[in-house]
């Protein structure tokens, strides 16, 4: 009786090992990571991505934000939104808990930056690809965290064709 459930304990214990997924370290992935706040849902782009690579300069490096370093930084964005002069930032707060998000990490001149793309309206693969429209209006924005003092600069908000 003891071999038989030692038996079928191995074999268990063989399958739960098999089914695991495991990171392998120093491995890049292109699985984007889920963010989820209260008001809003975001994607994380891995940097093995290369995502929104036109708008950044050459030789732009590429790292991963962590869940908890963009929650951080949304924290920040409604204070700084509420202090921009920009006339489209009051219909853009009206409705942020619409926007969706999609979050890139880059370096730029040894300064670390989380990168954000908000958008109102989305395409089905938003959390698999970069979304950019031209025109658009408020609905259509981006702006950057620099997490060393965590401050937002650069809010681009689209123009109207």
């Amino acid at each position: 009786m003891l071999l038989r459930f030692l038996s079928q304990f191995a074999l268990l214990l063989s399958i739960l090992t098999i089914s695991i997924p495991t990171a392998t370290p120093g491995r890049q992935t292109n699985t984007t990571i889920q963010v989820h706040g209260t008001d809003f849902e975001g994607v994380i782009f891995p940097a093995a991505m290369r995502a929104f690579s036109s708008r950044f300069p050459k030789g732009v490096r590429y790292w991963t934000p962590s869940e908890s370093e963009v929650l951080a930084a949304e924290k920040e964005l409604r204070p700084f939104l509420s202090r921009s002069n920009d006339a489209r930032v009051k219909e853009i707060l009206e409705k942020i808990g619409t926007y969706k998000r999609q979050y890139v990490g880059v370096l730029i001149n040894g300064h670390k930056y989380v990168y954000f793309n908000l958008f109102c309206l989305a395409s089905k693969d938003w959390t698999q690809k970069e979304f950019t429209v031209s025109d658009g209006g408020a609905c259509f924005f981006n702006v950057r965290f620099l997490i060393e003092n965590k401050m937002f600069s650069d809010l681009r908000v689209n123009g109207v064709a």
